[in-house]
């Protein structure tokens, strides 16, 4: 034969009905003490923020490899364009190019002599390990209030001085001025194409953006 519970709760003591405060004092021991929501309140914007960054790096540095090939096209329809005289003076001063010239140093800082297939591999590894850096520190900016264009802008104009100009001050005047304009040129596009796309991903910043 099924029980069922009675309707108000009852002293078993005495067999009478409990008063009706002591049963809200008992009811109301039972509620949730909300330590559990505090935690998860204190979890979910830490979720938030990683996910946040994996967006910011993954977008920066899809945007970043992607302007770095773009890069690549420009400089090249560039430098078919030069004179002979500027691409044979480029030749005397960086045999094969700077990027195989760049895999060659690296190698020799580990003891090994690459020849120029091999050093122009580690030389174009390298120039889309920096495109792709470029791409997650315009996003980053992106995040911090910048808009797009003006953020990829910026650090492209910060890769040409520091990276490309800058680790090449002792032979500057040497080159002929269209070489370094086609750093300009080169430095522009991915600055550019970094800043069209990350405004086609559409990141939202997480501070107010800049005017």
């Amino acid at each position: 034969m099924r029980r069922y519970a009675p309707s108000r709760p009852c002293d078993l003591r005495v067999g009478r009905p409990q008063p009706a405060s002591t049963a809200e004092e008992e009811a109301g021991s039972r509620e949730p003490t909300g330590r559990g929501d505090s935690r998860s309140s204190v979890v979910e914007p830490r979720e938030k923020t990683v996910r946040a960054d994996r967006t910011t790096v993954t977008a920066g540095a899809l945007a970043g490899y992607a302007a770095s090939r773009t890069m690549d096209l420009v400089t090249t329809w560039f430098y078919d364009r030069q004179s002979e005289a500027s691409k044979g003076r480029e030749q005397e001063l960086a045999p094969g190019g700077t990027l195989v010239q760049l895999g060659k140093q690296l190698g020799g800082l580990v003891g090994r002599r690459l020849d120029d297939a091999a050093a122009g591999r580690v030389g174009v590894a390298v120039h889309r390990s920096l495109g792709t850096a470029y791409g997650v520190l315009a996003a980053t900016l992106v995040r911090r209030g910048w808009r797009p264009v003006p953020a990829g802008l910026t650090v492209g104009a910060l890769a040409f001085a520091v990276v490309d100009e800058g680790t090449a001050l002792r032979l500057a005047t040497s080159y002929a001025l269209v070489s370094h304009l086609r750093g300009v040129v080169g430095h522009a596009t991915v600055g550019l194409t970094i800043g069209v796309l990350l405004s086609l991903l559409d990141l939202r910043p997480v501070s107010p953006r800049r005017p």
